[in-house]
């Protein structure tokens, strides 16, 4: 996809390896057919693997099998037999992955050639209706089409890899956090691509998800749950029409939606999902110019209110950096010719996307949210000491901080699992991604984001284009994340503080307040539901108790009769 992410992969690999991720963890290099570990730092909690290569099963797993056909034969769109006979069978019904193997040896070209206007128009149409066109196109050469067949091969390996990691005990790598900058692929529906996204990478990880076992408050084996969260400026349409009816999957979503917004048939507050999976679909549009201490306050009452009420197993976030400030596409200015902006992106910075990622990792380690979104305790000291409380103050490390908060009762642990997805900036994607990389580890290793990391990007190849600032860790962004904590969450609505901080002129309070109020409403319904669903589950024996306190037997009805009948018959006896 280099044609519209450019080299931001990149760019991403050059900043883990000069800030020391690469040099740090464990390496794991099975190519050769051999495994090769480097341990330095981070090995004791960080492994870096090559993806695994899906395969065409993989993909039917979710995509339907004519869609799948378009995308795996490799043949030029000038036509030759293999698109003919596609059209063709498009007409008359017939087997398309039969016809698609059909031996052409001996086939005269002329013969081929006859017919190429009409078949033309019916192999756009077929194309069309596949969404392969546009920003999907179909390479015309069988080269870069064998190429396209064995990128989707590998976007979708990768995050059914990584999605596996998490699931599998018995495996040598398995983890309770696992990140794939190469997927997020949340457009791609069963039969139809679109925003780039040719396979739905994120359905299929979540559908491993759903593959293995949870167990129940009762003891008992229970599917389990997963929260999708898409925190990409663009709707995860894909993905929402994958597990719309049903209820063991939560998709929540924060991005655009505006007339003429990609994509312009979804995102609406009013699609909650259907059948079993109604309420289970939560969508909240925010408006233009947000930033990171609206998004933040916002993303914490999502984020603790589905956690608190739906009580995932699993949490998958897709960490779009197209929400960043003067993103190249959403602003309009992906070309050197452009120069009008559309007004339509958020201003969100790369650390406010890595606080995000921060504070859904602490959150799946155990911690409750008044130990996670604070300010980190070395910083306190440092402040009290500044002030002249030194007396009462130590200079903490980040091993005195993870030591305070092993001594804390510690909640429910989930696994996470953190995808990639848009992001049109190469320099600010690649800096995004490599804090919010530093961000997933925040679970093991507590200060890794904010403490550990270089302020400054390191001298590399790529130095010259994240100029003129240079800067890896923005100091005024990390303090006012820090001071925006400070603010004390007394009022009754968390939203009246966001609104009344908010500076950002393109502001738009009655979005904020209606998404405040559709994230309170899916979180009420969903403890509902739960709290039925914990009844119905109830032994029979454990109802009889409890009913012994709510109704009155027969048994204690008649004789409560009985004596208000005698009651009545003395007083007529002393009459």
């Amino acid at each position: 996809m280099k044609h519209i992410h450019q080299d931001r992969d990149l760019l991403l690999e050059a900043l883990l390896k000069w800030c020391g991720f690469f040099h740090g963890a464990k390496t794991i290099d099975d190519r050769g057919g051999n495994n090769v570990s480097k341990r330095g730092a981070l090995a004791a909690f960080l492994t870096i693997l090559p993806p695994k290569l899906g395969t065409r099963a993989l993909l039917e797993l979710f995509h339907d099998g004519d869609y799948l056909d378009l995308l795996e034969f490799p043949t030029s769109l000038g036509g030759s037999r293999e698109i003919e006979n596609k059209v063709a069978d498009a007409v008359e019904g017939n087997d398309k992955h039969t016809a698609l193997q059909r031996d052409i040896s001996s086939t005269n070209e002329n013969e081929l050639r006859k017919g190429d206007t009409s078949n033309d128009a019916l192999l756009q149409k077929l194309l069309a209706e596949h969404g392969l066109e546009d920003d999907c196109p179909l390479p015309a050469d069988d080269y870069s089409r064998a190429l396209l067949w064995k990128y989707c091969l590998s976007v979708a390996g990768a995050s059914w890899h990584a999605a596996s990691l998490l699931v599998e005990p018995e495996n040598d790598h398995h983890a309770d956090v696992v990140v794939n900058w190469g997927g997020g692929r949340h457009h791609a529906h069963a039969n139809k691509a679109g925003g780039f996204c040719y396979v739905n990478d994120i359905v299929l990880a979540i559908k491993r998800l759903l593959q293995s076992e949870s167990v129940h408050e009762a003891g008992s084996p229970a599917p389990p749950r997963v929260l999708y969260i898409d925190i990409d400026i663009h709707h995860c349409d894909g993905v929402q029409q994958a597990f719309y009816s049903t209820d063991l999957v939560m998709t929540a979503s924060f991005h655009r939606n505006s007339p003429g917004f990609f994509p312009a048939t979804s995102g609406f507050v009013r699609e909650k999902g259907e059948a079993e999976g109604l309420g289970y679909n939560l969508n909240v549009p925010l408006p233009t110019g947000i930033d990171d201490f609206t998004f933040i306050r916002m993303y914490r009452k999502m984020l603790f209110g589905l956690v608190n009420s739906f009580d995932p197993d699993y949490i998958v976030l897709c960490v779009g950096a197209d929400g960043l400030e003067g993103d190249a596409l959403v602003t309009g200015k992906l070309h050197s010719t452009d120069h009008s902006s559309t007004g339509e992106g958020w201003s969100l910075s790369p650390e406010g996307l890595a606080e995000c990622v921060r504070i859904t990792s602490s959150l799946c380690a155990g911690l409750k949210e008044e130990m996670i979104c604070t300010r980190p305790m070395k910083e306190e000291k440092k402040e009290n000491q500044a002030v002249g409380n030194a007396s009462d103050c130590c200079n903490l490390d980040t091993k005195a901080t993870n030591d305070a908060r092993e001594s804390v009762q510690l909640g429910k642990r989930r696994k996470l699992l953190v995808l990639g997805g848009g992001g049109y900036t190469p320099t600010k994607t690649a800096r995004a991604n490599l804090l919010c990389t530093a961000a997933a580890c925040e679970g093991a290793r507590s200060g890794l984001l904010w403490s550990e990391l270089p302020k400054d990007i390191p001298s590399h190849d790529y130095f010259p284009r994240y100029g003129p600032l240079f800067e890896l860790v923005s100091e005024e962004t990390k303090q006012a994340i820090w001071n925006s904590y400070d603010i004390q969450d007394s009022a009754v609505n968390a939203s009246d503080n966001v609104i009344k901080e908010s500076t950002s002129p393109f502001f738009d309070d009655q979005a904020l307040q209606q998404g405040t109020h559709a994230i309170e409403l899916a979180c009420l319904f969903i403890d509902r539901q739960r709290k039925k669903a914990a009844h119905s589950s109830m032994p029979y024996n454990s109802y009889n108790d409890r009913d012994d306190d709510i109704f009155i037997s027969v048994k204690d009805s008649r004789r409560k009769k009985k004596a208000s009948q005698g009651g009545r018959r003395r007083k007529k006896k002393k009459e």
